[in-house]
C-alpha cells in the first residue's frame, strides 16, 4: 500500500511544481505590471496585460507546435528546442531597451 502512495506523489511532484511555478509567474506579473507598462510600453497597463494575455494564448499552440516535433524528432530535441528559445526570449527582453531610454515616440 505504501509503495502505491509513494508512487502517486512522485507522479504527481513534477506537475505540482510546474503548477506552483505558473501560478507564481502570474503572482510577479501581477505585482510588477504598472512598472513593465512604464518601462516598456510608455505606461500604458493594457497593453501590458495584452502582453500576458498574448503569453496564454501562446501555450496551447506552442504544445501542438513541440508535441508534433516530440512526435517527430524524439522528446528530448522538443524539450531543448523550448528550453533554447524561453532562454532567448528571456535574454531578449533583459537586453532590450526601455521607454526612457528610446523616448517617448517609440
Amino acid at each position: 500500500y505504501w509503495e502505491m502512495v509513494w508512487q502517486l506523489y512522485a507522479d504527481q511532484f513534477g506537475p505540482g511544481i510546474a503548477n506552483f511555478l505558473e501560478t507564481y509567474e502570474v503572482l510577479v506579473f501581477g505585482s510588477v505590471s504598472d512598472y513593465i507598462a512604464v518601462a516598456f510600453f510608455n505606461g500604458s497597463r493594457s497593453v501590458s496585460w495584452f502582453t500576458f494575455a498574448t503569453s496564454w494564448i501562446a501555450r496551447p499552440l506552442g504544445g501542438l507546435l513541440f508535441g508534433g516535433l516530440a512526435d517527430h524528432s524524439g522528446r528530448r530535441v522538443a524539450l531543448l528546442t523550448s528550453f533554447y528559445m524561453a532562454f532567448a526570449a528571456t535574454l531578449s527582453l533583459g537586453l532590450a531597451p526601455t521607454v526612457p531610454y528610446l523616448g517617448p515616440s517609440w
